[in-house]
C-alpha cells in the first residue's frame, strides 16, 4: 500500500502550477519526481491583512456616509450606483459639493 503524507504547504513548483502536492518519504513530491525538478518549499505563508473596525467606528462611518449621500440607501446596489455617479462627475470635471443630493435610490 502506497503511504502518502499530505504536506502542510505545497512545494514551490506545485504552488506555481496550482496542483496538489503529495510529499513522499524521500522528501520530494510526486510531481517534482515525475518532471525531474528539485522539490523546494519556501514555507513563506502570505497572509491577507485583516481590516477590523470597532462597532462604534462602523456606526460613525455609516452615519457620515448617510449624511454625505443624502437620499441614498445603504443597500449595496444603491451604493454602487452612487459611487458610479460620483466617479462620472469627477471624470467630467464637475466638482461635487458636500450634501449634494444624489439620484433617489430608495
Amino acid at each position: 500500500m502506497d503511504q502518502r503524507r499530505r504536506s502542510t504547504f505545497s512545494c514551490d513548483n506545485c504552488r506555481t502550477r496550482k496542483v496538489r502536492c503529495n510529499k513522499l518519504e524521500g522528501g520530494s513530491c510526486e510531481k517534482c519526481l515525475k518532471y525531474d525538478k528539485i522539490c523546494t518549499s519556501s514555507q513563506t505563508k502570505t497572509s491577507r491583512p485583516q481590516y477590523q473596525t470597532s462597532k462604534e467606528q462602523f456606526e460613525l462611518m455609516t452615519a457620515a456616509l448617510q449624511h454625505s449621500l443624502l437620499g441614498v440607501s445603504l443597500k449595496t446596489n444603491h451604493l454602487r450606483r452612487a459611487v458610479k455617479e460620483l466617479s462620472a462627475e469627477k471624470q467630467n470635471g464637475r466638482a461635487t459639493h458636500r450634501g449634494k443630493r444624489m439620484s433617489r435610490c430608495l
